[in-house]
């Protein structure tokens, strides 16, 4: 036999060359009925291997593990060099191992609770290891999402590890509830007074309705000013006062131009004669922050308005009708339903009303295009009719039908992929095609709790329940299409 790599002449059973020292690696033939003895215990396929193997070379691996007293794996190492299918057989064994070992940290993964992960988020946030907090806090909030405390920590590990977009929509939408709302709101204008972003934080205060909150920033945020006495019709000479609270600068008009800040700085009570005047102001703080412009409009020794015409009775209904008013073309009409008096601000008429149910008390006013506004107009209906399905079990009928479509997420109003929700509002009704109908209107609502109509009606068979599309015509007649 000579060395595969110097061509030297090697003595029989030679496992190094003198010349070169090269390994001899030996290959014995193959053995199918040892390969298949390797399929069993280990030790078994050793004493297969001693039993079956009649090869000079298989006896020097006895000896050599008798010799050098090597244990059970250094023995298998040696088969694995001597046979090449020892390496299968021990990759066999990984990844069975593996898969034992994989099913065990899974099955131990799902019985983790909602308070492990919670104990796991916490520690990790005590230790300042805000990203393995929020990993954490994650999987506990998919067990119990409506956990607002976590939900809080949360936000908290956003802001730490510089994720402000996420961290102040969390704190946004915990603003819609009560109980986290002050400390919701109190750290985001935090975070905008930390970095001196002044424009933000202004832009923020002047949405929030939270009290303590703006009385703890008070100062920061421009606020519209206000006017003393309110915009209206008077028969003699105003002095009108702007104010806002705040230290900073009023800027104001009396032309009907826009007012900028090279305009008039509000210095007193601005004087008031015959006619119509319209006011325009606003505030810059200290902080060179810029309030929202306002308006008022006074009409001092003017012509009134003549008011609107409703051209219905008052009185008890037991079937619903359309409120309709007459008022001259070139005005607006504004009403009110709680019984305080309407302004600009108020909803706007627009060519018929449905009539609401129970006893409501409406009052409408005429404005000008020039903002002086008429006297208001009162009118009282009651309107009672017969009806099978009630408006509760109605709004619930048609909450539950849209969860279906889709529309809806669930019944509490959530839809997929907003922070708001959608709420159906109905306290009017109708008659379409001989039936009475529930009016129902939709509304979104964000996480501030403001309102805004979607544009979406829909009507309810108040004998039998069905659910229908509704939509207005060119007249302001409503009709109904099935869902």
């Amino acid at each position: 036999m000579k060395c595969p790599r110097c061509k030297n002449e090697l003595p029989e059973g030679c496992l190094y060359c003198d010349e070169c020292g090269y390994e001899i690696r030996i290959v014995p033939d193959f053995e199918p009925e040892v390969e298949e003895n390797l399929n069993n215990a280990l030790q078994n396929i050793v004493e297969d291997i001693d039993e079956k193997e009649t090869s000079d070379n298989w006896e020097d691996i006895d000896d050599f593990a008798e010799e050098e007293r090597i244990g059970f794996l250094a023995l298998f190492l040696r088969i694995c060099k001597w046979k090449p299918l020892g390496y299968g057989i021990l990759s066999i064994l990984c990844v069975v191992a593996l898969y034992y070992l994989g099913s065990y940290l899974w099955v131990a993964e799902e019985k983790l609770t909602f308070n492990d992960y919670y104990e796991q988020a916490m520690a990790a946030y005590d230790s300042a290891d805000y990203h393995t907090a929020i990993n954490a806090m994650d999987s506990a909030l998919k067990l119990d999402p409506d956990y607002m405390d976590g939900i809080l920590i949360k936000a908290e590990c956003y802001m730490k590890v510089g994720r402000i977009e996420e961290a102040i929509e969390v704190y946004t939408e915990l603003m819609g509830n009560p109980k986290y709302a002050t400390v919701a709101a109190e750290s985001i204008a935090d975070y905008y007074l930390l970095v001196e972003d002044f424009t933000s934080l202004n832009k923020f205060l002047r949405i929030c309705d939270i009290d303590s909150v703006l009385d703890l920033y008070d100062g920061y945020y421009a606020v519209e000013p206000e006017f003393f006495p309110v915009e209206g019709n008077y028969e003699e000479e105003l002095e009108i006062v702007l104010s806002t609270g705040y230290n900073g600068k009023i800027y104001y008009t009396t032309d009907g131009t826009t007012p900028t800040t090279e305009s008039n700085v509000y210095t007193g009570p601005i004087k008031l004669e015959s006619g119509i005047t319209k006011i325009q102001a606003f505030f810059v703080n200290e902080l060179d922050q810029v309030s929202n412009i306002v308006s008022a409009k006074y009409a001092i020794d003017s012509e009134l308005l003549p008011v609107p015409i409703i051209d219905i009775a008052e009185g008890d209904y037991s079937v619903p009708e359309y409120i309709t008013v007459t008022y001259p073309l070139e005005c607006y009409v504004y009403y009110t339903v709680d019984g305080t008096t309407p302004t600009s601000a108020s909803e706007l008429y627009n060519k018929r009303l449905p009539m609401r149910m129970g006893n409501t008390t409406y009052q409408f006013i005429c404005v000008d295009p020039e903002g002086v506004a008429s006297e208001p107009v009162t009118l009282n209906t009651n309107l009672n009719f017969h009806w099978v399905v009630s408006v509760e079990d109605s709004v619930k009928s048609l909450v539950n039908y849209l969860v279906t479509l889709g529309k809806l997420s669930d019944n509490t109003g959530k839809v997929s992929g907003r922070a708001g929700h959608l709420e159906y509002e109905c306290d009017s009704a109708f008659v379409d095609q001989d039936m009475i109908f529930y009016l129902v209107i939709e509304r979104y609502v964000d996480t501030l709790g403001n309102k805004f109509l979607t544009g979406n009606k829909y009507a309810i068979d108040s004998g039998s329940g069905l659910l229908y599309y509704v939509s207005t015509d060119a007249n302001g007649y409503l009709s109904v299409s099935r869902m």
